[in-house]
């Protein structure tokens, strides 16, 4: 009588202990999760990560010098994060990005602290420009009043650039050229827009098809190449630029600058005195 008690009371133990027992697993009516342990879990397709006290980690976690970041609620986060102003990429698997990631076709960089990066970045000889949002810039981009061209990869372009039938240079530094410019021992005029001149005449100079500036007339006029590469005369309220700085148009003028035929014109003043240049 007594065994026939004692084996019904171990088989109503196992029964109740039973969902303990499969592999580390708890059932219950809702779900089924993993028992408790140290490091990734997860739950109803969702990760979280549990501390050596079994309890969920939350803000930023490091393993092995890879961040991660977890939700209030313990959820591993990926996507953007924006933290004290600065904002932050989760890639797919959780890690945060460094360096270079894409998100939605589109490039940015993160510093080694994870922060997105946005202004002029040098990588070797390589410029690349981010704009205010960090999306790498393509094509024509602007800052600070001056327009630079970025190939698709994203790296500066300088030299020359056609797009459709129009000639563009870009300086050294990147910066598009306009008004005059020399590029190997030849003048060319670029307009406001950057567009190359072609066949026509600016401040006594012809420009052929090409874009090959020549002075039409050295006894005549004063724009010629040794001008363009020397000095003028200009005031800062002024709109002409003078020959000599002993011009009768300049003997009321306290402030006298000189300055490149270049400078003058870049500055709107492209037109000659009548009195000094003739």
């Amino acid at each position: 009588m007594k065994k026939g008690y004692l084996f019904s009371v171990l088989i109503a133990f196992i029964m109740c202990f039973l969902p303990f027992m499969s592999d580390g697993e708890i059932s219950t009516s809702a779900t089924t999760v993993r028992a408790q342990s140290v490091g990734w879990q997860k739950v109803n397709g969702i990760w979280y990560y549990y501390n050596a006290s079994g309890v969920k980690q939350t803000g930023w976690l490091n393993l092995n010098g890879t961040y991660y970041y977890l939700e209030p609620s313990g959820a591993m986060k990926t996507g953007w994060h924006k933290e004290n102003g600065t904002w932050y990429y989760l890639k797919p698997s959780g890690a945060m990005a460094t360096g270079w990631a894409k998100d939605g076709g589109t490039y940015y960089y993160f510093e080694p602290s994870g922060a997105m990066k946005t202004g002029w970045l040098k990588e070797g000889s390589t410029w690349y420009y981010l704009k205010p949002s960090g999306a790498m810039a393509t094509g024509w981009a602007k800052d600070g009043g001056t327009y630079y061209y970025f190939e698709p990869s994203g790296a500066m372009k300088t030299g020359w650039l056609k797009e459709g039938s129009t000639w563009y240079y870009l300086k050294p530094g990147g910066a598009m050229a306009t008004g005059w410019e020399k590029v190997n021992h030849v003048w060319y005029y670029f307009y406001n827009s950057g567009a190359m001149a072609t066949n026509t005449t600016i401040d006594g100079w012809s420009i052929d098809g090409n874009g090959v500036g020549t002075p039409i007339s050295n006894s005549n006029n004063n724009n010629s190449s040794s001008q363009i590469q020397g000095t003028v005369y200009i005031t800062p309220n002024g709109k002409s630029y003078h020959s000599t700085k002993n011009c009768t148009a300049l003997k009321r003028s306290t402030t006298i600058l000189s300055v490149s035929l270049q400078e003058a014109i870049n500055q709107g003043k492209s037109d000659p005195c009548n009195l000094c240049n003739h």
